[in-house]
């Protein structure tokens, strides 16, 4: 988001919006992902630009946690998870 639409919003200058964030990690993520899945994250801090983060995942199989965090505070932006959807049959049947 711009600094002439982020100031307006109450943050000190431009930030990298969070949707984009989330799919930045999905596509992190790509070679993992089941072919359909749920996801869900929780927006922590806006991650104000310039600046720098690190991307963390975790999964057993086909469950799959990540985070963006501050590079050097360490301080949370994003925490997400994924999970698998159940497939369904032609006639609407897990």
């Amino acid at each position: 988001m711009h600094s002439l639409s982020a100031k307006p919003l109450g943050f000190p200058r431009a930030i990298a919006h969070g949707m984009w964030t989330k799919a930045r990690c999905l596509a992190a993520l790509e070679s993992r992902l089941p072919d359909a899945f749920a996801v869900e994250v929780r927006f922590r801090k806006p991650i104000l630009l310039p600046g720098r983060v690190e991307f963390a995942s975790t999964g057993e199989g086909e469950e799959i946690d990540f985070a963006v965090r501050d590079a050097k505070r360490g301080t949370p932006h994003l925490e997400g998870h994924v999970a698998p959807l159940e497939a369904k049959t032609e006639d609407g049947r897990k």
